[in-house]
């Protein structure tokens, strides 16, 4: 076990990049991948969060365009808020992580942040009036800029973790399979929309959104999410690091499951057989590797080795491990009821797993993690402006959100009423008030941090030992 401590007896800091006294962590990409991330949010996927609800309560019903703009907000949350947000600090973080200097492909940097971004706001504003042929064309360009853009995060993102897993680094396992699934949702929403655009229509099928909202959650976000706990939190928590078998062991049944789960949805897509019974299977065994990812992480003890100064944003992120388990537990109960009753989980079930994964894990998990490896809200600490209730106050705040977003849909429609709606609008209003406060934070870090520092992709030190500098 590494000194409680630190080396040489010292406490660990909060954050991988440490701003030091000769300069800050300078104005890298990331800065604008977070920045681009949380404008998506704020202004797009969680405003239409709470609009959705108190229209459907207004009205008394959720027709007419409900459902496409229920779509994109998905589609903002999922890649223009999560996905730039995981990119833009994969691009910063993973150099060092996986031994290299820089990326491989620097010069792809910019150009995958402009094809993501257009992309986003293209299948954004053109989705909901895809009746017009402009607006059509639009949405499907927008579909395939993002592909475009997944392939290019790819190039640099593949290699470099590959050689990581090779050289015997868990964490590499799970950011090379986030980033294959990450292209492959982004391939089939590119050929879908496409489809979908030709007959100028404006809702994807549900079995087909489904999908790619589950890969986004399961595939994308949760194992990049996995590969920086299981780096990263045992030296937070004190923890024995997981080994390359442990890590395997959790990692094949996800994968498998995964597989298994869009092999059974593309069947039943497109009606060639029973395809629900490869989807409860995979939902079940892929339920079972979180819950054995996430015991690898440690988050149930002490954050010992954070200096205080860090140590509340830890309350954040131990809340969003407990909820990853519960995401697991849920979702291979689901896929075994499915089983038992002869198809796949229902969409109230589905609905419910995937908010508990999207606001109880990955939003939750971004709040903590930001706090500690962004430099621009690091300053805060090495300041002293932080305040102590931050992070218990976050945790609680968005485990109400998930209890208010998830647990009225698994109730009988008979006792749901108008609960569900309002449970939705609570729980959007509070993601919104949190994720300002962090938004703020970062503005007022951008703006106090001084430049100098290279850019991401463009450090040329060479790195020293691994870091565990919280």
């Amino acid at each position: 076990m590494a000194d409680p401590q630190g080396r040489g007896g010292r406490q660990l800091d909060g954050s991988v990049m440490r701003v030091s006294s000769r300069g800050g962590a300078g104005r890298g990409p990331h800065v604008a991948f977070v920045a681009a991330a949380l404008l998506f949010a704020l202004l797009g996927g969680l405003l239409l969060a709470l609009a959705l609800p108190i229209d459907a309560l207004a009205r008394g019903s959720t027709g007419g365009r409900w459902t496409a703009y229920a779509q994109v907000h998905g589609h903002l949350q999922t890649v223009g808020f999560v996905g730039l947000f995981i990119v833009g600090m994969a691009y910063r973080l993973l150099p060092g992580f996986a031994g290299f200097t820089r990326l491989r492909f620097p010069g792809l940097v910019w150009p995958s942040f402009w094809l993501l971004t257009g992309g986003v706001l293209a299948r954004t504003i053109g989705q909901s009036v895809a009746t017009s042929a402009p607006f059509a064309a639009m949405m499907a360009g927008g579909a395939a800029a993002e592909a475009a853009g997944a392939v290019l995060v790819a190039v640099n993102i593949a290699p470099m973790s590959w050689h990581a897993a090779r050289a015997g680094r868990p964490f590499a396992l799970f950011f090379l399979a986030g980033t294959g699934w990450f292209v492959l949702q982004a391939v089939l929403g590119a050929i879908w929309l496409a489809q979908l655009a030709a007959i100028r229509g404006t809702v994807l099928a549900q079995d087909r959104d489904g999908l790619l909202v589950f890969l986004q959650l399961f595939g994308f976000h949760l194992m990049f999410i996995l590969g920086v706990g299981i780096r990263s939190f045992p030296v937070l928590f004190a923890a024995h690091p997981a080994t390359m078998r442990r890590a395997l062991a959790a990692w094949a049944p996800v994968q498998v499951g995964i597989a298994m789960l869009v092999i059974g949805a593309l069947v039943e897509a497109w009606r060639a057989g029973r395809g629900w019974v490869a989807e409860d299977a995979g939902a079940a065994l892929a339920g079972v590797g979180l819950v054995m990812a996430v015991s690898l992480t440690g988050w149930w003890r002490a954050p010992t080795r954070v200096r205080p100064a860090s140590r509340p944003f830890t309350y954040t992120l131990q809340p969003a491990m407990a909820w990853l388990a519960v995401a697991g537990c849920l979702l291979s109960a689901f896929a075994l009821d499915g089983l038992v009753r002869g198809g796949a989980p229902t969409a109230a079930q589905w609905d419910a797993v995937r908010h508990v994964v999207a606001i109880g894990v990955v939003l939750m998990t971004i709040v903590g993690m930001a706090q500690l490896i962004v430099p621009e809200l690091a300053t805060e600490r090495l300041a002293g402006r932080q305040g102590a209730w931050r992070g218990i106050a976050f945790g609680v705040a968005l485990s109400l959100a998930v209890v208010l977003r998830s647990f009225p849909r698994l109730l009988p429609v008979q006792l749901q009423g108008t609960w569900v709606y309002w449970g939705m609008a609570v729980a959007a209003l509070t993601a919104i008030v949190v994720l300002a406060l962090l938004a703020f934070y970062f503005a007022r870090g951008v703006r106090n941090l001084p430049d100098g520092a290279a850019t991401t992709g463009e450090r040329h030190e060479r790195p020293g030992p691994p870091r565990e500098d919280w």
